[in-house]
C-alpha cells in the first residue's frame, strides 16, 4: 500500500505557515485605513474608492504546475490557468476583473516559451475581458534552475459596494449556484 502523502510529509510545515501569516496579516492590518474593506486572508482585498464603487486585488501563483509545463514542453496552459486563477479570487466578491500584471523569473528560457507564457495569459485576459497591461520579466542565472521559472499575477478589478459580496448576508439555506 502507498504511503500516505500529507503536506508534513512533502516538506510543508502548516504551523510555521500559520504563524508567518498571522504576522503578515498583523503588518500588513497596520497599514489599513477606513477605505480598506477587507481583512487578510480572503482571496481579494477590497479598497472603496468612496464614490459607489470598490477595487478588488488579488495575487496569485501557478506553483508546481510549472513542472508539468516543463515536462509536457507546452507553456500558455499555465499562463490561462494563472489568469482563470486571479480573476475567480476576485469573482468570489462579485468583482470584474479590470487588468492584470504578470511576473516571469526565469534562468534561461528562451523568447518562444516567454512568448507562449504569455500568449496563454492573453488567452485568459480575453476568457474574461481583462487587459494584461505590463508586468516583469527577470532573468536570473543562477537563482532559478535552468529550464525552470516562477509566473505569479496581480489582478484589479470592480464591483459596485452595494452589490460586493462579503459573505455578511449568506446563510444556511441560501442558495448556491454553479456555471461552467
Amino acid at each position: 500500500m502507498a504511503e500516505k502523502v500529507t503536506y508534513s510529509s512533502s516538506g510543508v510545515n502548516i504551523d510555521s505557515a500559520d504563524v508567518a501569516k498571522r504576522k503578515i496579516a498583523e503588518l500588513a492590518s497596520s497599514t489599513f485605513n477606513s477605505d480598506v474593506l477587507t481583512r487578510i486572508g480572503l482571496f481579494a482585498g477590497a479598497y472603496d474608492l468612496g464614490d459607489g464603487r470598490v477595487i478588488l486585488s488579488s495575487a496569485d501563483g501557478v506553483g508546481t504546475k510549472i513542472l508539468v509545463a516543463v515536462r509536457a514542453g507546452i507553456y500558455n496552459t499555465v499562463g490561462i490557468d494563472l489568469v482563470h486563477h486571479c480573476a475567480n479570487d476576485i469573482s468570489v466578491h462579485n468583482a470584474d476583473p479590470l487588468f492584470l500584471l504578470d511576473y516571469i523569473g526565469h534562468a534561461d528560457l528562451t523568447p518562444q516559451k516567454i512568448a507562449e507564457i504569455v500568449e496563454g495569459l492573453a488567452i485568459g485576459c480575453k476568457d474574461v475581458d481583462c487587459a494584461l497591461i505590463g508586468g516583469e520579466t527577470a532573468q536570473m542565472p543562477g537563482f532559478y534552475p535552468s529550464k525552470i521559472f516562477d509566473l505569479t499575477a496581480t489582478i484589479v478589478g470592480m464591483v459596485e459596494k452595494d452589490k460586493m459580496i462579503t459573505g455578511e448576508r449568506i446563510s444556511a439555506g441560501d442558495a448556491i449556484v454553479s456555471l461552467p
